[in-house]
């Protein structure tokens, strides 16, 4: 195990969930040599070695949940692999009394879901052996914020939303562990995914040129304002802060500051053109029409006003036709209500015709051949 990582210190609470986290991981993640050179290495017989997967909690100065709490990450080092993932845990999101009511507000939950991605038991796990970061979220913002002092209409006050400001300070740590790295996947599921997009600019350009990075978003759809209200829209940007997160890093590209986040997704596809990016959403998710539907009625709706199925999806296939002029952005719709799939077993048992989602992934990882899926 890592120990000590540049002197930080750790809470009774991140020493506790550790405990946990290590039965956890070490029960699921112990993943078999398959000859992969970043999952294992030869032993003193010859023999492949199975990568044994460990996970530091870190916790960098200056990083906070919403409460004002220490926000930390986890890390687990291959020494052997030139590949990161960076993957932001999801969890709701705080933006009125409600929502804020089912939002984290500190860190306590890590790692209650293990399979997807993490599950190295599987043989065709895509980031099956690679370094990877999980970066937990307790911020109410997406990962998207800049506001250390929002006050929520109907809820609570002085919330830190600085999911953004915590990635920038936790990249000052994850980039100089990881110095001779080729690629990075930088992913996450519902808020994570929305957070993933949304830290796509920063989390890049931190890293060295020719280290390759890659975004796959799960469960965090962008949508016009046709679908997505633009009030929900301003009231995000207003109260978390993005005028200083995505869109600065947007800038002339998002002219509208009530109707960005499509604009915001073209810009990422036309910054980074030379390599893959994508979306998984199911195309029913239940989950995202209730975040959605607050919007309804010019904002005066709750979170159990759902998005009705129909208008979602056609907002989902807008969204493709948008991004279409793209050819390195891709989409795979689910015909589902299922909220997020990376972090599931379904990610190696569902498929939309012959393509198998696990399939599609590990061709945008490993940038090869794909298409739009579904639905």
């Amino acid at each position: 195990m890592l120990r000590g990582i540049l002197g930080q210190s750790q809470s009774a609470l991140s020493q506790s969930v550790l405990g946990l986290l290590g039965v956890a991981l070490l029960s699921t993640a112990a993943a078999c040599g398959d000859g992969n050179d970043s999952s294992g290495k030869a032993g003193d017989d010859g023999t492949e070695k199975a990568f044994e997967r460990e996970w530091e909690w870190l916790e960098p100065d200056g990083a906070f949940c919403r409460d004002g709490s220490r926000a930390p990450l986890a890390v687990s080092v291959n020494p052997d692999s030139k590949d990161l993932m960076i993957f932001l845990e999801g969890g709701g999101a705080c933006y009125d009394k409600a929502t804020c009511l089912g939002s984290f507000s500190t860190v306590g939950h890590q790692f209650l879901l293990m399979g997807g991605l993490f599950d190295e038991t599987v043989p065709n796990n895509p980031v099956k052996g690679w370094n990877m970061v999980y970066v937990p979220y307790c911020t109410g913002d997406s990962h998207a914020g800049t506001n250390p002092s929002g006050d929520v209409p109907g809820g609570p006050s002085g919330q830190k939303f600085v999911g953004y400001t915590n990635m920038g300070v936790f990249l000052k740590t994850i980039v100089p562990m990881f110095p001779n790295l080729e690629r990075v996947l930088l992913t996450g599921i519902s808020a994570g995914g929305f957070g993933a997009s949304a830290n796509a600019v920063q989390v890049m350009e931190a890293f060295p040129k020719d280290v390759k990075g890659i975004l796959i978003d799960d469960s965090g759809p962008a949508m016009a304002n046709k679908y997505l209200s633009s009030c929900l829209q301003d009231r995000w940007r207003t109260l978390w802060g993005l005028d200083d997160s995505m869109l600065k890093d947007c800038g002339d590209a998002c002219p509208n500051k009530d109707d960005f986040m499509v604009d915001f997704s073209k810009h990422l596809a036309a910054t980074y053109s030379d390599r893959k990016s994508g979306i998984i959403e199911s195309s029913e998710d239940g989950i995202i029409r209730g975040f959605f539907g607050v919007g309804q009625n010019n904002c005066t709706a709750s979170i159990t006003d759902l998005v009705p199925a129909a208008a979602f999806t056609e907002g989902l296939l807008d969204f493709r036709s948008q991004l279409s002029a793209y050819p390195n952005f891709y989409t795979y719709y689910p015909n589902s209500m299922q909220h997020t799939w990376l972090s599931s077993p379904s990610l190696y048992s569902y498929s939309i015709g012959d393509v198998a989602l696990v399939d599609w992934v590990t061709a945008i990882i490993n940038d090869q051949p794909t298409s739009n899926v579904g639905p």
